[in-house]
């Protein structure tokens, strides 16, 4: 299981990394693992404000459904579009 030295959790398993004022958020390898093959994700809107410890998105895979709860807030500049058509991908790289 992989556990970047460079990000910081929260207990509910999502992950922050915040590079030039920029906050990168993601799910841990334990979560992934964990929820088994992703199937769907719900991602927010860019312009979106979140709200730390709030649903931000959703994930589902075949196993179950999940909320992903906001390590931190603010507002949302770019998502990860890809994930969209192909959510999978996080199982590869969360």
């Amino acid at each position: 299981m992989k556990i970047p030295k460079d990000l910081y959790y929260s207990e509910s398993h999502e992950w922050v990394k915040v590079e030039d004022g920029i906050a990168y958020i993601g799910i841990t390898d334990y979560a992934q693992d964990s929820l088994g093959e992703i199937v769907f994700i719900e991602l927010p809107e860019e312009n979106d404000q979140i709200t730390q410890f709030t649903e931000f998105a959703a994930i589902e895979s075949v196993k179950a459904a999940s909320d992903l709860n906001a390590p931190v807030s603010g507002v949302i500049v770019a998502v990860n579009e890809e994930l969209e058509d192909n959510p999978e991908l996080l199982n590869e790289d969360p």
